[in-house]
């Protein structure tokens, strides 16, 4: 799917509610980390996630994913964001769908693929 004029993988998850999400990735974010990590019901095999949210308005915008001991070099790292969080009209954070259109977009210079 092209994105911003970038072609970028999205993926569909589920969690055990069943609530269904449209995920992209991205290997940073300025996002506010909420609670612990998590190892269980993570969709991706031996990564933590810990729920990430706007900075400004704290809306719940996908997951910080961590593997390994974070003050290793084994560390890695991505966020998860759910695409229909970054286009909702809600937050003034990230992107609507008229920043999309004009490409004067304050969220896509908040996170980096």
């Amino acid at each position: 799917m092209t994105i911003l004029g970038r072609q970028q993988l999205v993926q569909v998850f589920e969690n055990p509610v069943p609530e269904k999400f449209d995920v992209i990735t991205a290997s940073t974010a300025e996002l506010k980390l909420s609670g612990k990590a998590y190892l269980a019901h993570s969709w991706w095999p031996n990564y933590e996630w810990t729920v990430c949210l706007c900075p400004n308005c704290a809306a719940h915008l996908g997951w910080y994913f961590q593997s390994g001991n974070i003050q290793s070099k084994t560390h890695k790292s991505f966020v998860g964001l759910v695409l229909d969080y970054l286009i909702s009209k809600e937050c003034k954070f990230h992107v609507n769908l008229d920043y999309a259109r004009t490409g004067t977009c304050v969220w896509k210079t908040h996170f980096k693929y």
